[in-house]
């Protein structure tokens, strides 16, 4: 994963948007293949934000739902993840 971001700092981009759920885990890593010539601006806060904006408009708000957690990684990485949500549902996908 990490020579994927190389070919963007050789074609000289300065500004690279982390547009994935899953960038922000890795954010450091990034960083330090990208260096301080490229500025890393992750999107999440801003969608976290409209998705509570939108949740508010439709209604739904705090202790509305269920938390359900889907994964198709291994049972222990699962569980661990699972621990971090107690009380969610957790259901194992095949890959």
């Amino acid at each position: 994963m990490v020579d994927a971001w190389r070919p963007l700092v050789a074609a000289g981009s300065d500004t690279l948007v982390l547009g994935c759920t899953h960038y922000p885990l890795v954010r450091p890593l990034i960083e330090d293949v990208v260096g301080t010539a490229v500025a890393v601006i992750d999107s999440g806060p801003a969608v976290a934000r409209q998705a509570a904006r939108l949740a508010a408009a439709h209604g739904v708000g705090h202790g509305a739902g269920a938390t359900r957690l889907c994964s198709t990684d291994a049972a222990a990485a699962r569980d661990a993840l699972a621990a971090l949500w107690p009380g969610a549902a957790v259901e194992q996908l095949d890959r």
